[in-house]
């Protein structure tokens, strides 16, 4: 045994007849997954007791024993410990005011929190609260926090069969086709160039790789109305983990619950983050010593690391002490600020660096004040993090640009708010936006005047309005939506440059030699001053109040005084209208692009598309508030399917309106890189691709879009070449299982008392998990085996977890039938001419075929898994539908042949027509995933097939021809192939 690692040994259930031990699972699946309360799991478990006590008694042969009866638990926790589904938890007492957390000493020892903070001011928040129950009086906690030691999780995980060999399995090993993170450089690296890599290991040790992910979620869902609080998670995914089994419920570790009822604000996150920190850091220096495992029975050594994160931006940066987007240095990777935030070329940014950083957050730390701490955070947007103890951990790239979160922000951005999609706005592309307020004649004089006579540097200190500024912006085609003022005088300053307004030097070419910008300037805050005299008097001198008065004809002994002046031009012009600028040139159409008859063409295909059974089909309603929340999956088919298909039917045809066209090739240079994004396997080409085709739709926002802001999220999308290079596909490290999991916590009964509900979430979900690795990897009597699939069919419903992708699986109703002469003389030859081994006639028909999450079906009986991309040998991609699939009853593993027909190709002259074939972007002249076929398949010819040959899904919908030019009916084909892609 090694002599520096702490020894862990790990749980074992009782050994208890067959009878019990389903008993004792059943009660566990009420309890943990049904929500049945404690108190009446022991009821139930007491009433099948009796209930087997007199079945014995009224049958004198039955062979139920004492023993037996016996044997079956009359308490939950007693059954539960039969099956050691609790794993240990560390629970510490929380402050509900500054989030200190301490072990649980009692009221009596710790009643207040001790904490004192930088200025010296003790918190003093009590820690317990006292409960009544009739006479009894005890203290307890106001808030808990909990946390599973890792070594607790691993002794379980190791003792699983086969699942060391699968985490030994995974080792850095570049690939130019990556499939993994793996395969990529960041493992391979780490913990840095010029370094050891962590994961050589001594024979026997164990390395592994963990990805982090934390959130908030509100504990109570949609139960219970008006209640609106937070807690918070934080789980774990071991990377050694094969893709396919990754992050099935069984093996993600659950490493705390966050109370809430809110979030911890800025640096009180860390106070949580140090237990977990704390174990983590042992299991990197040290590592700990499993007594046992499944293969090692003698135990061997485990060292881990938690390397990556994959989180939205906000808990990203909360956990990385890191500032979050609305934060001037709102990007992480450069030196990007909010007021340059329209500019994509990071060549003119800095890269972000640790040495800076822990620079920084060493001048946090050394604050003596948290007014000081607080300079230091408005400047630089960093403070500590509990992960800085790890010399390795990068702050700035340690956490990914989340695919999930990312994808769904920007691709709601850009459909809702540039696109404006409306269900009852007409389609059009909008002139102008609404300004926060209407320019008046006199404000829009002063602010032309200014940009005629004034220098670069007067400009700059004018204080013209904000809606003033951004006015005269948009009459002079200067993007303006959402940047500063300070930016926007600047970039006016440039145009009156560019237009010969100002000399090099930045003075006027055109001085105001006679006060003409200081009198329009006071002519209007002269029209502000019905509401407050003290505007004028603070935006004017004695020279322009005279001058406006000669200017408005008011008589002058040229003996007043500035308030004097002031008084005689109130009382002229107290009666005066001043209007505003005319209406059409400070208020757009009430148009979309997205408008309601273009929806309405989306919803038309939308409802006649086949979408394959693992794309996530996105709500007919998407336009309208009916449809509730749209999820992230969703928004990605609406935008990488639903909406290409639609749009390049009605703008990408011949003779389409060119304002159109551009806002359509806009949107599909998005569509693509979503699309990239979603590989399963990833080449430097495609992150070329992505970031081509990225940067094109950003290039385009500010001419297409000139009034919507450019966010952070998509600024964020450029530094996601980055992480495709280091961590490969981002499905890989995908957030899509997590949100999943936050969704089965807010459906889990409580209490709904704060304070104890976080508690219960995590000892359930953890014996949830415990419980569904028990019924998947757990050897059982035989005579349980109807039981296990019973209880198996449940759990798949409850909690679906991965299929295998290591073996196609066949599902198949009755027994074999004969094939016909004709079909098996074909089949024949499909064997000989491929030199395999000849099928027996004899063939069951399958009804489906499954290779992990994707399934194959005959297109009559589930036609949207029946449409195919496939390839024999070295022929080119073939696109069509599946006939029939065959299986052979004796073989094992299973032979499958499958009888596909193509679908028929256009005409040459048709092929002409068809506005996806030609498209630049998505057609043949470079990705070509989308055409269009005639509505039939090849009849005097059918192809054979294994399943290996399979390459894709199809999307197919019918296709309406607005133009009447081609001769037949029509489908649109989209291929889902994210897997072999190659394109140009």
């Amino acid at each position: 045994m090694s002599t520096d690692a702490r020894p862990v040994s790990p749980q074992s259930a009782k050994q208890i007849p067959a009878l019990a031990k389903a008993i004792v699972i059943l009660i566990s699946i009420i309890h943990c997954m049904m929500n049945v309360a404690r108190e009446h799991c022991g009821f139930i478990l007491k009433c099948i007791r009796s209930v087997l006590q007199i079945f014995r008694s009224q049958d004198s042969h039955s062979r139920l024993t004492d023993a037996l009866i016996n044997a079956v638990p009359t308490t939950l926790p007693t059954a539960l410990q039969y099956l050691a589904l609790q794993d240990h938890l560390d629970i510490y007492v929380a402050c509900p005011k500054c989030h200190s957390i301490f072990k649980d000493l009692g009221a009596t020892d710790l009643p207040t929190c001790p904490t004192v903070n930088l200025d010296g001011t003790l918190c003093d928040a009590e820690l317990y609260i006292q409960r009544h129950r009739g006479s009894r009086t005890w203290s307890t906690p106001v808030r808990r926090f909990s946390h599973q030691p890792l070594e607790s999780w691993l002794a379980r995980l190791l003792n699983r069969p086969g699942v060391e060999d699968l985490l030994e399995a995974a080792r850095p090993l570049l690939q130019e086709h990556c499939t993994d993170v793996w395969g990529a450089s960041f493992l391979s690296n780490f913990p840095s160039d010029g370094q050891p890599s962590f994961f050589e290991a001594p024979v026997g040790e164990l390395r592994l790789a963990f990805l982090v992910y934390h959130d908030f979620f509100n504990p109570y869902g949609n139960q219970i109305a008006g209640k609106k609080r937070s807690i918070g998670v934080v789980m774990m995914a071991c990377l050694n983990l094969p893709p396919d089994v990754r992050y099935d419920i069984e093996n993600i570790y659950f490493a705390a619950m966050i109370p809430g009822p809110k979030e911890p604000t800025l640096e009180t996150i860390n106070n949580y983050l140090k237990p977990i920190v704390d174990n983590l850091e042992e299991h990197y220096k040290s590592g700990v010593y499993i007594n046992s495992t499944f293969k090692y029975p003698k135990g061997r050594k485990v060292r881990s690391v938690a390397p990556i994160q994959s989180m939205d931006i906000i808990a990203s940066r909360a956990f990385g002490g890191l500032s979050g987007p609305s934060h001037t240095k709102f990007c992480s990777f450069c030196d990007a600020v909010l007021s340059r935030i329209d500019i994509f070329d990071l060549t003119q940014f800095n890269t972000r660096s640790m040495e800076q950083h822990r620079l920084h957050v060493q001048e946090w730390l050394s604050a003596q004040s948290l007014k000081e701490r607080n300079a230091v955070w408005k400047e630089h947007g960093v403070r500590y993090s509990e992960f800085l103890r790890f010399e390795w951990w990068n702050a700035l790239t340690g956490t990914t640009i989340a695919p999930m979160h990312w994808g769904k922000n920007v691709i709601e951005k850009q459909v809702r708010e540039n696109m404006g999609c409306s269900v009852t706005a007409p389609t059009g592309i909008p002139s102008s936006r609404p300004l926060s307020r209407p320019i008046s004649e006199l404000e829009l004089e002063w602010g032309k005047l200014a940009l005629a006579h004034s220098s670069a540097d007067e400009l700059s200190k004018s204080k013209l309005p904000e809606p003033l500024v951004r006015f005269l912006c948009m009459q002079r085609g200067i993007f303006e939506a959402g940047l500063n003022v300070s930016r926007l005088l600047n970039d006016l300053n440039e145009w009156r440059k560019n237009n010969h307004i100002l000399a090099s030097d930045g003075s006027p070419t055109s001085p105001d030699r006679n006060g003409a910008v200081q009198l329009a300037k006071t002519h209007y805050y002269l029209s502000k001053a019905r509401k407050s005299a003290s505007v004028l008097k603070s935006n004017s001198t004695v020279e322009s109040l005279q001058q406006l008065c000669l200017k408005l004809k008011i008589p002058l002994t040229k003996k007043e005084k500035k308030p004097e002046l002031e008084q005689l031009l109130l009382d002229a012009t107290k009666n005066v209208s001043i209007p505003n600028v005319r209406e059409s040139e400070n208020v757009g159409q009430n148009v979309a692009v997205l408008g309601h008859d273009v929806v309405e063409q989306v919803k038309l295909d939308m409802k006649e598309t086949q979408f394959p059974s693992f794309l996530k089909r996105p709500p007919i309603n998407f336009a309208t508030v009916d449809h509730g929340k749209i999820g992230a999956e969703e928004y990605k088919s609406l935008a990488m399917v639903s909406l290409p298909i639609t749009l390049i039917r009605l703008w990408g045809c011949l003779g389409a309106n060119p304002a159109y066209r551009e806002r359509l090739d806009h949107f599909l240079h998005l569509s693509v890189a979503i699309r990239i994004l979603a590989y399963q396997t990833i080449m430097a080409h495609d992150i070329n691709l992505f970031e081509y085709h990225y940067t094109q739709y950003l290039l385009g926002l500010k001419t297409l879009y000139p009034f919507s802001s450019i966010v952070p999220v998509q600024h964020l999308g450029l530094h996601i070449p980055y992480f495709l290079h280091a961590l490969g596909p981002s499905s890989r490290y995908s957030e899509n299982t997590p949100e999943m999991i936050i969704g089965i916590l807010e459906d889990i009964s409580t209490n709904h008392k704060i304070g104890e509900l976080e508690q219960t979430l995590h000892r359930e979900m953890i014996m949830a998990a415990n419980l569904r690795s028990l019924m998947r990897n757990t050897p059982l009597p035989m005579e349980l085996d109807q039981f296990r699939n019973v209880v198996e069919k449940f759990l798949g419903n409850r909690y679906p977890t991965s299929v295998t992708a290591s073996r196609w699986q066949t599902s198949h109703s009755g027994g074999a039938v004969v094939l016909d002469a004709d079909t098996y003389a074909s089949l024949a030859g499909w064997c000989q001419h491929n030199h395999k081994k000849l099928f027996g006639r004899n063939l069951y028909l399958c009804s489906q075929i499954r290779l992990g999450n994707l399934i194959y079906q005959p297109y009559h009986i589930a036609s949207a898994n029946g449409y195919i991309g496939f390839r024999q040998q070295d022929s080119s991609v073939i696109r069509g539908r599946i006939e029939t699939i065959f299986q052979e009853p004796s073989a094992n593993p299973p032979r499958i042949a499958i009888v596909v027909r193509a679908f028929k190709s256009l005409s040459a002259e048709d092929a002409r027509l068809d506005p996806y074939l030609h498209h630049p972007i998505v057609g043949k002249p470079r990705f070509g995933f989308v055409k269009l076929y005639y509505n039939a398949v090849e009849d005097d010819q059918a192809h054979i097939i294994e399943p290996a040959d399979i390459l894709s899904h199809l999307v197919v919908t019918n296709y309406h021809d607005s133009t009447g030019g081609i001769t037949a009916s029509c489908i649109v084909v989209m291929d889902l192939d994210l897997k072999h892609a190659v394109h140009n």
